[in-house]
This record gives C-alpha cells, structure tokens and sequence, in this order.
C-alpha cells in the first residue's frame, strides 16, 4: 500500500528523491505503480509555488534563506559566549576588589531571549554550557544541511525537495525536523510563501 501524506516524512521523500528507492513511500508488499503515481502527482502539486516562479530564482531565494539563518545563529552564539565568559570574568574581579554588585549585561538578556525565539533552546544562567552546545550542535546542522544540498549544485539545475525543506525552515525560523509527515510540512510551506510575500511587498515599499 502507498503511504498517505500523513504518514510520509520528509527523511521517506527526501530518500526516495536522491536514490529512486520507493519502498521509503510504501507499507507492506503489494501495491500498485498508478498508487504511486498519484501520490507523486500530488506531492509535486504540494511543492509547487503558488506562483509560477523561475527555477533558479527559487533556488537562489530557498539558499540565501538558509544561509542567512546560519550567519544569523552564529552572530547569537558568539555575542552570547563572549557576553556570558565577559560577565563571569568581571564578576569575579568585582568581588576580588569587594565590589559583590554583579555586573549588568542587558544584551546578554535580549539574545538568550532571541535564541530560544529561533531555536527553542533554554539558555539557563546555571547550566549554560549545556544550551550552548545545543546551540551550537543547531548550527553545525544547518551548515551541514546547507553544505550537502547547495554545494556543488550546478547552475542550471532545479530546485530540490531538500532545497525547498531548508528554504521552508529558514523562513519559518523553526528547527530542521525530518520526521515531520507531508501533510504538515505543505502547510509550514504554504506559510512561509506568504511571509516571502510580505517580505517582498515591505521591500518593494521602501
């Protein structure tokens, strides 16, 4: 049997696409080629803009999304750590010299605040080693994600299932998840193509 969109993740698609392995998209033995056919007409029809847009405009727009996000996450992750190393220095110079007033670092606040606006991560004063790592293991992924699904890509060649999944979450601000089924990631989709709108209005407003 042919899974339903409920049920196909974007890993099962994602698989299938790169290897031409179709038993990511099928459950049990029997099923049927003019099933699967109909299933991958309306996956197409899923990822298809609502506009008839260029390919390679796409594609560069589903990239820079992605990179911006990364560039983005580091700027937070290195201002965070210097801020947080900065404030545990002069904290402890403060009371060697009997000044016990902690220092006040009120970007230190407005990025831990902005971290787990992008990335769900908790930034916690006590253990922040820990949600620095995780931070950090968020970056590493995007930039692997984007290494093996924008590099080496040639010109002239469309825009991948994964190109778009990057372009999706980039734009959305959400964390990459591959297990999240069809269905609920045409929705992210439809979502983040009229935040590009908005975006692209407010741009050509200026």
């Amino acid at each position: 049997m042919i899974k339903s969109i409920h049920h196909i993740t974007i890993r099962d698609f994602s698989l299938y696409e790169k290897t031409g392995d179709t038993r990511s998209l099928v459950s049990g033995l029997w099923w049927k080629k003019k099933d699967l056919d109909a299933r991958l007409q309306e996956i197409a029809l899923n990822l298809g803009s609502e506009k008839d847009q260029d390919q390679a405009l796409k594609k560069e727009h589903h990239r820079l999304s992605s990179l911006f996000r990364i560039e983005y996450l580091i700027v937070l992750y290195e201002a965070t750590y210097n801020l947080i190393v900065n404030k545990t220095q002069v904290d402890v110079w403060k009371s060697v010299i009997g000044k016990n007033k902690g220092s006040d670092f009120t970007n230190l606040i407005e990025y831990v605040e902005k971290i787990e606006q992008e990335t769900g991560i908790i930034i916690d004063p006590d253990n922040w080693q820990t949600g620095m790592i995780g931070l950090k293991w968020e970056i590493d992924r995007w930039t692997d994600k984007y290494a093996e699904n924008f590099t080496h890509q040639q010109p002239q060649e469309g825009v991948t299932f994964m190109q778009i999944v990057l372009g999706v979450f980039a734009v959305l601000k959400f964390p990459i998840n591959e297990e999240i089924c069809l269905s609920d990631f045409f929705e992210m989709k439809r979502q983040a193509e009229k935040i590009v709108i908005q975006m692209k209005a407010q741009q050509d407003g200026r």
